[in-house]
C-alpha cells in the first residue's frame, strides 16, 4: 500500500509542529524519519497514521484519503504501548491479536526477544524494557500492512536493540518509523524533519 501526503502542516495554538510536508512511501518501503527532538518528527508520523488530523493537507492510502476506516491497516507503537497493565503478556496477546496466526507469531517472537520466561507475568510487574518489547512483539504480530513505530528502540539493551531492529528490518510490512539510533537501521531510506520541515 502507497502513503502519500501533501501539503500537511499541524499547528497547536501559534505553535507549528509540521508545516507543508509533502511525501511518498511506496508499499513494502522502509523508511526511517529522522531529526532533532522536537522537529516534529512524531507529530509526522501520527498523521500518516491518522492517530491525529493534520491542520491543513491530505494524506492518500493507494490514492483514497485517510479515513477512520483505514486504521485497522495499521500496526502502529508509540507513546501510548496498548497494553492492559493488570493483564499477563499472554493474556494481552489473546486480547489484543485476533487471530490463532497473530498469536502463534507473537509466541515465536517472544522467544527471540526472550520474554518467554515472563509470559505468566502480568505487564505492571515487567521492567520498562520488557514491556517495550512486548509492545513491539503485539506491533510486530498484527496482520497489518503498514508498520507504524515511534522509537521502538527506547529502554532496551545494546543486545535487544539488535535484535528488535533486525526484526523490524526483515518485516515484509511497509514500515515508517521515528529513531533517534539511525544506525541500527542502515537499509532504511532516511526523511529528516528539520523544524517541521520535511526534507525526503
Amino acid at each position: 500500500m502507497t502513503i502519500r501526503f501533501e501539503k500537511l502542516s499541524k499547528y497547536y495554538l501559534e505553535s507549528c509542529a509540521i508545516k507543508n510536508a509533502t511525501g511518498k512511501i511506496l508499499a513494502g518501503e522502509k523508511v526511517l524519519i529522522i531529526g532533532e527532538n522536537g522537529s516534529g518528527k512524531s507529530t509526522l508520523l501520527k498523521i500518516i497514521s491518522g492517530q491525529i488530523s493534520p491542520t491543513s493537507g491530505d494524506v492518500f492510502l493507494d490514492g483514497s484519503k485517510l479515513k477512520n476506516d483505514f486504521r485497522k491497516r495499521f500496526s502502529i507503537l508509540g507513546e501510548a504501548k496498548f497494553l492492559y497493565l493488570d493483564l499477563t503478556i499472554e493474556e494481552n496477546f489473546r486480547l489484543l491479536l485476533q487471530t490463532k496466526e497473530e498469536q502463534d507469531l507473537a509466541e515465536e517472537l517472544s522467544r527471540e526477544l526472550q520474554l518467554v520466561t515472563s509470559i505468566k507475568s502480568t505487564v505492571r510487574e515487567l521492567s520498562s524494557g520488557q514491556r517495550q518489547k512486548v509492545s513491539v512483539v503485539r506491533a510486530l504480530a498484527k496482520n497489518s500492512e503498514i508498520l507504524v513505530l515511534d522509537e521502538p528502540l527506547n529502554f532496551l539493551d545494546s543486545d535487544s536493540k539488535t535484535k528488535v531492529a533486525k526484526l523490524i528490518s526483515e518485516a515484509e510490512q511497509t514500515v515508517v518509523l521515528v529513531s533517534h539510533e539511525a544506525g541500527y537501521f542502515p537499509s532504511f531510506r532516511e526523511a529528516e524533519v528539520r523544524k517541521g520541515v520535511l526534507s525526503c
